[in-house]
């Protein structure tokens, strides 16, 4: 093969990966990890724990707690059943962490977004925590909102 044959097989080549590979599509149901913004409400739908060992348990609410997130950076959290029933604060949104302030405590949550930004992913660790021993166990929570 002569340099110029060479030279537009390479070219055909690279035309023809350039085609393919602009022809992939994401999943919608992979997380989108650079969350950019929770703004809105989201309905808390279903809760995981994740313990040492790989035991899970999941859980269904029976009440409809909701987070409220605005733009300005503020947030409520509220039991649609209870109205009176709510805690506010301030929150920071910084690539993938999810940071609460309320009553000077902050809360920290690992977040992804999931089912085209409709799934609000909250994850944190807890350590000690058991089920049914003494011994220290880690504990890995997931609560999942739907944005509403």
């Amino acid at each position: 093969m002569n340099g110029k044959n060479f030279l537009c097989a390479s070219l055909f080549g690279m035309f023809m990966l350039a085609i393919v590979c602009s022809g992939c599509e994401k999943n919608d149901d992979e997380k989108d990890n650079s969350v950019k913004s929770v703004v809105g409400t989201w309905k808390y739908v279903k809760h995981e724990n994740i313990y040492d060992g790989g035991v899970r348990e999941v859980d269904v609410p029976s009440n409809v707690w909701l987070f409220s997130f605005q733009e300005d950076g503020t947030y409520e959290e509220y039991n649609a059943n209870t109205p009176s029933f709510r805690m506010s604060g301030t929150y920071v949104l910084d690539s993938d962490t999810l940071s609460l302030l309320r009553n000077e405590k902050t809360e920290q949550y690992a977040v992804a977004l999931g089912n085209n930004g409709q799934m609000l992913e909250m994850r944190w660790t807890i350590v000690g925590g058991d089920i049914d021993s003494e011994e220290a166990k880690t504990t890995l929570c997931i609560s999942y909102y739907e944005k509403q």
